[in-house]
């Protein structure tokens, strides 16, 4: 029996959480990278998932949503299909956000207006 890769494990599902969560799942990226993690008062190794999209407005970087997720292993199904939920959500609601001040609404931020 060989040994398992658990980075392949955690990317297989992430892709596949995607897959199913995005309208359109091809305009988003992500990476997957491990690392001591605090959370709730814990100290241990998790995960960063972090999923970029192109940004709305011509010429400006994509934007990037970073989750982190506390365990030695890889995840249950659930904890990483609800993190790459929560980041898809905050992404769709960064790029609404932001396509709104790109179009004369308001100055973009930095601006001399």
């Amino acid at each position: 029996m060989s040994p398992v890769d658990l980075a392949v494990e955690i990317r297989t599902q992430v892709a596949e959480a995607i897959e199913s969560l995005a309208l359109d799942p091809e305009t988003y990226g992500y990476s997957i990278s491990w690392s001591p993690i605090q959370q709730g008062g814990q100290t241990g190794i998790g995960w960063l998932i972090l999923i970029t999209c192109r940004s709305p407005l011509l010429g400006q970087p994509p934007l990037g949503e970073l989750s982190t997720l506390l365990s030695p292993s890889v995840p249950s199904k659930s904890d990483i299909r609800g993190a790459v939920n929560t980041a898809l959500t905050n992404l769709r609601n960064h790029s609404a956000k932001i396509t709104k001040l790109g179009n004369g609404h308001a100055p973009l931020p930095g601006k001399v207006v």
